[in-house]
């Protein structure tokens, strides 16, 4: 259901390299900053386009980018997409192994 192909720009910024991973209700990318070339992130993506999981997303994005721990990524920005209603959380992206 990942709805990102590599090389397209998301909110005018973020490039898309290839999928990290997907479940049921989302997926995250690993894209480059291209205002900060060489900044790679972290875009999560939320399938979801309903008014609740968009309210939802909201709060949790506002959240997350006040947290500050070092074994948390760090959140940098969020925002809908107003034609698909799908909601985008951009973090640091942290390389290594998955935890499966």
């Amino acid at each position: 259901m990942a709805s990102l192909v590599p090389g397209i720009v998301l909110n005018s910024r973020y490039k898309i390299l290839r999928l990290l991973g997907q479940g049921g209700m989302g997926a995250v990318y690993l894209a480059e900053d291209i205002n900060l070339p060489g900044r790679q992130v972290a875009v999560k993506e939320n399938f979801d386009p309903s008014a609740a999981a968009q309210d939802q997303f909201r709060r949790e994005a506002l959240i997350l980018a006040r947290l500050r721990h070092q074994n948390l990524p760090q959140v940098t920005d969020h925002f809908i997409e107003r034609a698909s209603g799908r909601q985008y959380l951009i973090m640091d992206y942290v390389e290594g192994d998955d935890l499966e």
